[in-house]
């Protein structure tokens, strides 16, 4: 059994991916959110992934670094990935790649600037996927304004990232993020993003006309299946102690400079990639069937075996369930896979 842990955000963008819905795998993946898994007493042995740690709140981590430790004490076999007591959050990452030379760039948080911000800048949230909540500002002036327009909303600063920026732009006038993936030892390379603009988010960026799309699809699915994986990406995931996530990246003269690493990242969207769609029927399809593959060698031996743990908070009630009783559902709890035994 593969397990997926996020928060409650995460997990339902999760729980569309496409293996979590093809029929070939998803008998053998489950997903559950931090606020039921710390009420869980019975887990499957197999893999556990503690992913979308970027979104935990400083609150809650106590919790979820005391389910790893129990978890690790597991009376059968159990692989833990992502260890939430190790990993570095987004700004830690950011702060130490600048600090080692890696990037060139450096973060602030917003309650907390100082002299020598090197302009332009943007803000963003530190926990997370929306992209940025600035244009790129200019100024301490145009810094300053931003900023408090983020605390009229009632938005937390120390929450809020002031990022430098980094000019990646390519000399065709695109920019690329890259995206490489850590699960367990294995690293695959997952997708480019093209943007005629700085902000890259996905395949429904804008890109100017003049851009070839046909090159662009063999640009990427040569980085996809042909490219090998720069030396410096397995040390960065060392470097933030993640086991399992996407590296989100752009080269600056041939020189890795790095966005984030997503412990929650898209594994393949059923909706929007279908085959029809030139990009999928060339090379996406056989990238999702590798990704699964890939998912699944975390635990080889199919191994499910149930077992229990002390909950690390008080579970739920138990409840009447016609002629028997059973835990309310928690996470899952005894979810529909354990009742079929």
């Amino acid at each position: 059994m593969i397990t997926f842990l996020g928060t409650e955000d995460g997990i339902r963008s999760i729980r569309a991916n496409h293996p979590m819905v093809d029929p070939a795998t998803r008998d053998r993946i489950e997903v559950d959110t931090y606020r039921d898994a710390v009420r869980r007493s019975d887990w499957y042995g197999g893999a556990i992934i503690f992913g979308d740690l970027e979104r935990l709140y400083a609150s809650e981590l106590p919790d979820v670094v005391e389910l790893w430790q129990r978890l690790s004490q597991a009376s059968v076999p159990v692989r833990l990935l992502n260890n939430p007591a190790q990993t570095l959050r987004r700004f830690a990452l950011l702060r130490k790649l600048q600090t080692l030379g890696i990037n060139d760039f450096d973060v602030w948080r917003a309650d907390e600037m100082r002299p020598g911000i090197r302009f332009p800048v943007f803000l963003r949230g530190e926990r997370d996927h929306n992209g940025p909540l600035s244009p790129l500002l200019n100024d301490r002036t145009e810094l300053d304004e931003a900023v408090a327009a983020l605390a009229e909303r009632g938005i937390a600063l120390n929450l809020v990232l002031v990022v430098e920026f980094c000019e990646t732009c390519s000399p065709d006038g695109l920019y690329r993020k890259m995206g490489t993936f850590r699960v367990g030892e294995r690293f695959i390379n997952r997708n480019i993003f093209y943007c005629s603009n700085w902000c890259v988010k996905g395949t429904g960026d804008p890109i100017d006309a003049r851009h070839s799309r046909t090159a662009m699809m063999d640009e990427e699915e040569a980085f996809i299946f042909d490219a090998e994986i720069p030396t410096t990406i397995p040390e960065i995931f060392r470097l933030a102690a993640i086991d399992y996530g996407r590296i989100d990246y752009a080269l600056q003269d041939g020189r890795i400079r790095v966005w984030e690493i997503n412990t929650n990242p898209v594994l393949g969207d059923p909706a929007t990639n279908h085959p029809g769609i030139e990009r999928f029927d060339r090379y996406v399809g056989r990238s999702y069937i590798r990704m699964q593959e890939t998912l699944l060698a975390l635990d080889p031996d199919c191994d499910d075996q149930p077992f229990w743990i002390d909950p690390v908070r008080a579970p739920r009630t138990v409840v009447a369930v016609g002629a028997s009783r059973r835990r309310a559902a928690v996470g899952g709890g005894w979810r529909e896979r354990l009742l079929r035994r």
